[in-house]
């Protein structure tokens, strides 16, 4: 794979041919989402040596726009079902997970922006458990939603 350097410098006006891209693409997916399998099989489906793929890698530019493709593929399809499996988390009162998802929404601002109302009213948003059941009553929301402040406003190691 090329340096930090290389992956860094892509030159403005630089095209890359289709099979360029589509080996760019395959080197985006994880290792087992990738068909065919391996680069020597994905050469010869393309009708190149495996050998000219390899070349590629080392081109300036070429490993920055995998790693674009990358954040690209995780953006369209990864990001999502994390942050649905976050809100899961949440909903079940692991604030952690509320943090992420508030964060990733954007909804969640300086920490010493949050106040009382706006915790309480996160903690409803996302049906706060308590000992593994939903929390009906107002005191009981409340000193939910005073925990859940606590766990934004305390620091957290980044």
């Amino acid at each position: 794979m090329a340096t930090s350097r290389e992956m860094e410098a892509r030159p403005a006006d630089r095209t890359w041919s289709a099979d360029q891209v589509q080996f760019m693409l395959w080197l985006a997916l994880p290792e087992r989402g990738r068909k065919p399998r391996t680069q020597m099989k994905l050469a010869a489906e393309m009708g190149r040596n495996d050998s000219t793929l390899s070349e590629w890698k080392h081109l300036p530019g070429f490993g920055a726009e995998v790693l674009r493709l990358t954040k690209e593929l995780v953006k369209a399809g990864e990001l999502a079902q994390i942050v649905y499996a976050q809100v899961r988390k949440a909903k079940r009162g692991d604030t952690a997970a509320a943090r992420f998802v508030f964060e990733t929404l954007g909804e969640l601002g300086d920490a010493a922006s949050i106040g009382p109302s706006t915790a309480a009213a996160m903690a409803v948003a996302l049906n706060v458990v308590v000992n593994g059941q939903a929390v009906e009553s107002v005191s009981a929301r409340h000193a939910a939603a005073r925990e859940l402040l606590a766990a934004f406003t305390e620091p957290h190691e980044e």
